[in-house]
């Protein structure tokens, strides 16, 4: 008997262990989903909880320098806003008038997407790419420029709030 009600409370220990859930008292917040104890979360939100929206910190006015590949180092701003394509995407909308998208995966990342423009002067198609990195403040785009029949330039913004 006394074996019995050893094995027996073993059973029942591993049987109220084995039936608790991982997930109870998870919070997973913005559309996040509780999987084994951890938050999955949706495209452009990071976060134990999900409770991180990526693209906030890269919001507002940037300026800075931007030096390009055989150039002088110049003066150059953009604003990044909001974009209606998804909550992880922003809009750049640099001093030239030119826009292009940006993916925040992270909250000190992003991925410039690739697009293409045409110059009104030249007739050129103009491709650009590239990526971003957001520490201490300080907003770092690496940028590829192809120009059509010119090659690739790469380019650096360095810029700040």
């Amino acid at each position: 008997m006394k074996h019995f009600m050893k094995y027996l409370l073993v059973g029942l220990t591993m049987f109220i262990f084995a039936c608790s859930d991982p997930c109870e008292g998870i919070n997973c917040e913005n559309g996040g989903v509780c999987d084994d104890g951890t938050c999955l979360c949706e495209t452009g939100y990071s976060g134990a909880n999900c409770e991180v929206e990526n693209r906030t910190a890269f919001l507002g006015e940037w300026s800075g320098t931007v030096s390009c590949t055989g150039e002088e180092e110049d003066t150059t701003s953009f604003v990044a806003t909001t974009s209606e394509e998804g909550n992880d995407k922003l809009l750049l909308t640099f001093d030239d008038g030119t826009s292009t998208l940006a993916c925040a995966t992270s909250p000190t990342t992003l991925v410039i997407q690739e697009f293409t423009v045409v110059d009104p002067f030249f007739g050129l198609m103009i491709t650009t790419s590239g990526t971003g990195n957001l520490a201490d403040a300080t907003l770092s785009l690496d940028l590829d420029i192809q120009v059509e029949g010119f090659g690739t330039t790469q380019c650096t913004y360095v810029c700040t709030q």
